[in-house]
This record gives structure tokens, C-alpha cells and sequence, in this order.
């Protein structure tokens, strides 16, 4: 299927629920397949595949077939429209332009005319609106081997280790959490999938190994996600004043004690990872468990003696 198949299909998909919500005694394919202009059978292949995908619980939006037609029990959620503050439509456009420096969207089609038309039914000009986001020399080069189904051998610093290592790795996505470039990879080191920082990657170069591509495992939404089988669970324990970390890394077994602290735990991939989230958590953290780690006294004993 063609890039603009796809694109006026995910169209279809999108504005299909909508449509039959608005029918008050449902909709036979035949009837949907005439509004949408296709055939009975693309609109049936649509329908099916929208049924497959599990509801998420809370949606309200529910889908079904009966008796040769179509219907969907819409509760609130597309009984008016989505109404929009400024404040709203700003935070939209800004992550929009942000989206469109990802390699191969481009800043020109679909997605950039609907970001205009996003600011200008708010009264808003996004001409003078630039999101900038820092472009690692690795970037490029790595979308370009993505794109073409190519290996690349890359020299790359790892943060949890505190050490540079050189690795092979066939790249499955390229993707960025809170500003950051992220690659997703099998690492043929590792033997598995790793999560790569792109500013981190020191050198790198595409090889003619190419590989079939699939569709990565590890999460493409959060800035950490470590290998569970090679890190050490480390119990910790915060004032109210650092319980951003909750939102900001990946923790499990989050408790709010009565005190006003909390504690939580993380993953670690190292020493080198843990005193740096230590050092921006401050002097107030405290490692719970394991209860023999040193890692926050040998922390908190190399800034004593830069300050001396």
C-alpha cells in the first residue's frame, strides 16, 4: 500500500465513527461505503479493522454491527463538538511543530496546513511560532539508515555505565521524550533491544547489512526504559518538594506516606544513572533499599570535597 493510501485511509478511519455516531438508526456499509466513496468491500475491510481494536476503558465510545447495520453508541464524548480554548489550540500548535521536525514529515502537506488551520480558528498566526528542538549530529544518519533498512556500527556512550562502547544495531524507531532524540535498536552486542539517547551516539556509520524491520517492543513514550533483567531495583524516598520524579521516570510501587514524603522504585542500569538521578532529586533523598548501597554518601562525599 502507497504512502497516500495510507494517508487518505487513516482519513477515513478517523471520520468514519463520527459519521455513524450522527446516524440515529445506524448506517449499512452500502450507505457508509457511498458517503466515504469506496466500495462495500474497502469499507467493510475499515469497519472490521476498527471493531478489532480494543476499546480503552473510560472511552464511551462504543462500536458494533446488528442486523446489517451499523451502529455506535456514542454516551457524551461525540454528542457535541470538541471545544477548544486558546490556551488549548496553543499547546496543539506548539506540539505540532514539534512533531514536524521528525525525519520524513516534512514541513509541508496535510499535517502542516491542519496546524494552520488549528491557530487560525482560534484567531491565532502560527507564521512567527518556531519549536525548536536540538538536532544531534547522529540524527540524519541514522533516520536515512532506518529508512533504507540499514545497519549502522555507532560508537556510543552509555550513561548508565559511564563508559563509551562501539555496537551494532539495526534501528527500528527514532522518536523524542521531553526534548530528548531517542533510537530504539536491536543491539547485536546485547542480543536485544535497547533504548539509545542520539546525542550520546559519539560516532556513527551505515553498513551495507541490511535487515527486515518489525515493529520495536520497548515503549516509545517514556525517556528511560532499562533493561529489568540487568539493573538493580533501588527503593528510595523523597520530600513533597521532589515528587516530580513520580512523573518523570518510570518508577513502580509508588507510596505517599502520612509524613508528607514519598517513596518509590527505580530501575537502575548503573552507579553512574543513580548518582546523577540522586544528585537532581538533592541532599534530602534518601536510598531505602538496598539498605548496604553507598551510592548517595559517595555522592554526597564528591561534592563535599569540590566544594573544599
Amino acid at each position: 500500500m502507497s504512502r497516500e493510501d495510507v494517508v487518505s485511509r487513516l482519513g477515513r478511519l478517523l471520520a468514519v465513527v463520527p459519521w455513524i455516531a450522527a446516524q440515529p438508526d445506524g448506517a449499512s456499509a452500502a450507505k457508509i461505503a457511498a458517503q466515504f466513496g469506496v466500495t462495500e468491500s474497502r469499507i467493510e475491510k475499515d469497519l472490521q479493522l476498527i471493531v478489532e481494536v480494543e476499546p480503552v476503558a473510560q472511552a464511551n465510545v462504543l462500536m458494533w454491527e446488528e442486523g446489517g447495520r451499523w451502529y455506535v453508541d456514542r454516551f457524551t464524548k461525540l454528542s457535541r463538538p470538541l471545544r477548544m480554548t486558546q490556551a488549548d489550540a496553543f499547546a496543539v500548535v506548539a506540539a505540532a511543530q514539534l512533531m514536524l521536525q521528525a525525519p520524513g514529515v516534512g514541513t509541508s502537506g496535510a499535517f502542516a496546513s491542519a496546524i494552520g488551520k488549528v491557530a487560525r480558528a482560534v484567531g491565532g498566526d502560527v507564521n512567527g511560532l518556531e519549536v525548536q528542538l536540538p538536532r544531534p549530529p547522529a540524527l540524519d544518519v541514522l533516520a536515512k539508515a532506518l529508512e533504507a533498512r540499514r545497519c549502522v556500527q555507532m560508537e556510543y556512550y552509555s550513561a548508565g555505565r559511564d563508559e563509551v562502547t562501539s555496537r551494532v544495531v539495526e534501528p527500528l524507531a527514532l522518536f523524542t521524550v521531553d526534548g530528548w532524540w531517542h533510537l530504539v535498536g536491536w543491539c547485536h552486542t546485547a542480543q536485544a533491544e535497547r533504548d539509545f539517547r542520539v546525542d550520546r551516539v559519539r560516532q556513527v556509520d551505515v553498513l551495507d547489512d541490511t535487515f527486515e524491520w518489525r515493529p520495536p517492543t520497548l515503549r516509545t513514550d517514556v525517556a528511560f526504559d532499562p533493561d529489568v533483567a540487568h539493573a538493580t531495583p533501588i527503593r528510595i524516598e523523597v520530600q513533597p518538594a521532589q515528587r516530580w520524579a513520580v512523573e518523570r521516570y518510570p518508577v513502580r510501587d509508588v507510596v505517599d506516606n502520612a509524613d508528607g514524603t514519598t517513596q518509590f522504585t527505580v530501575d537502575a542500569a548503573g552507579d553512574a544513572w543513580l548518582e546523577r538521578l540522586l544528585l537532581r532529586l538533592g541532599p534530602t533523598a534518601k536510598v531505602i533499599e538496598p539498605a548496604a548501597s553507598v551510592v548517595g554518601s559517595d555522592v554526597a562525599a564528591r561534592l563535599l570535597a569540590l566544594y573544599e
